[in-house]
């Protein structure tokens, strides 16, 4: 009865998508992948993120630039400094 009462808490439910998210970025940062060639589509987006920390009430931001070759399941992840075209580049 304990499991099933912890299994549909919202806290354990985020704190695994949390752990998991974390793992999956990691490892993308980690093993960075180049997507690329002829004919190929390749759709970029960025976004800021920051992880709070207790008590901290200012986060700086963390940018984050990712892209899919579309067509394929290849993808990367990769932080920047700012969020600029001279970065893009």
């Amino acid at each position: 009865m304990l499991c099933a009462a912890r299994c549909h808490d919202g806290k354990t439910v985020t704190d695994s998508y949390n752990f998991f998210r974390d793992v999956c970025s990691a490892d993308m940062v980690a093993n960075p992948v180049q997507i690329s060639g002829p004919g190929t589509t390749v759709a970029i987006d960025e976004s800021a993120v920051a992880k709070a920390k207790p008590g901290n009430i200012h986060t700086p931001q963390q940018w984050v630039f990712g892209g899919l070759q579309l067509g394929t399941n290849r993808f990367f992840i990769e932080l920047v400094p700012q969020c600029n075209a001279a970065t893009l580049q």
